[in-house]
């Protein structure tokens, strides 16, 4: 009896020993486990990211979905880095998008108050503010790039562009149904992207807007009959619908009148209007223009 005592003893410590020892082990390896995890995804994204990139953030309305069905009818915010600058944009998909077919799309840049970092400011004036309003209806896909708050609007024309073309291309857009808009300082921004780019737009609407272009000779900007004339001699295959508040003083509707005029003379197919008794902020005017869409929408490259 006494020798069975003393073997069970003997066993319930073997055993105590080994339920101590086990939970040290286990958590040694669950931390080994876990370094292997972190390496593995951090490896994963390292190859998944390239220099230049498009990533998709949370959905404005909904929970993080990239599925181009889920999409629908949605603002999607998402990042583009050129040359290690990061430029946000944010996707408007409208109701009913397939990314099985092609879709006109319109790029619309905003105003000065509106550049920044955060990816949000440029969504809810203009376009963006009206696709938010119109999200079951609107017909095309819209793009909404934020131009960053450093810099000289005309060191962003390039990269502006060449986020154009990679959204373009991801939400399988027509090439010959890209449509340019933008008011007072995007306005200005789309004049020279038009100017330097003037085989990519099928329409151009520029808001509150007049034509600024850079004299490098001069290290200034060009004199404004002269820019007058350049753009209207680039752009002589874009059809154009230019608004401008005739009560502006940021700037003045003489400029839009004079625009015009030039443009007209060298057979731009352009459209005037001149919104009445409104000031500079006339773009909220000038994007519900009931004939507005429909026109866009009907012009091709």
């Amino acid at each position: 009896m006494r020798i069975r005592i003393v073997l069970t003893a003997a066993a319930c410590a073997a055993v105590v020993t080994l339920l101590v020892a086990m939970p040290q082990v286990s958590h040694a390896q669950r931390e080994a486990n876990a370094r292997g995890r972190a390496q593995r995804e951090a490896n994963a994204r390292s190859h998944a990211q390239p220099s230049r990139t498009v990533e998709r953030s949370p959905d404005v309305r909904a929970a993080r979905d990239s599925r181009p069905l889920a999409l629908a009818g949605r603002l999607s915010h998402r990042t583009f880095t050129d040359h290690g600058v990061a430029i946000h944009y944010t996707v408007f998909f409208p109701s009913g998008y397939d990314a099985n077919k092609q879709w006109p799309v319109v790029v619309a840049l905003h105003g000065s108050r509106e550049k920044g970092e955060d990816g949000m400011k440029q969504v809810d004036v203009g376009v963006g503010k009206l696709v938010q309003l119109q999200s079951e209806t609107f017909p095309a896909v819209v793009v909404l790039p934020q131009v960053p708050a450093r810099g000289q609007i005309f060191g962003w024309v390039s990269p502006i562009m060449r986020l154009i073309d990679a959204a373009v291309h991801e939400v399988n857009g027509d090439p010959s149904r890209v449509y340019l808009t933008g008011l007072s300082f995007g306005g200005i921004l789309a004049y020279n992207l038009a100017y330097d780019y003037p085989d990519r737009f099928a329409a151009l609407i520029p808001v509150s807007a007049y034509v600024v272009l850079p004299d490098p000779q001069r290290d200034a900007k060009m004199p404004q009959a002269e820019a007058n004339a350049r753009v209207a001699q680039a752009l002589r295959g874009t059809p154009m619908w230019i608004f401008h508040g005739e009560r502006d003083t940021n700037i003045p509707v003489a400029q839009a009148r004079e625009l015009v005029a030039t443009l007209k003379a060298a057979g731009v197919p352009v459209r005037y209007t001149e919104i009445r008794d409104m000031p500079h902020e006339s773009w909220d005017q000038a994007y519900r223009t009931p004939e507005l869409w429909g026109w866009v929408l009907a012009q091709h490259r």
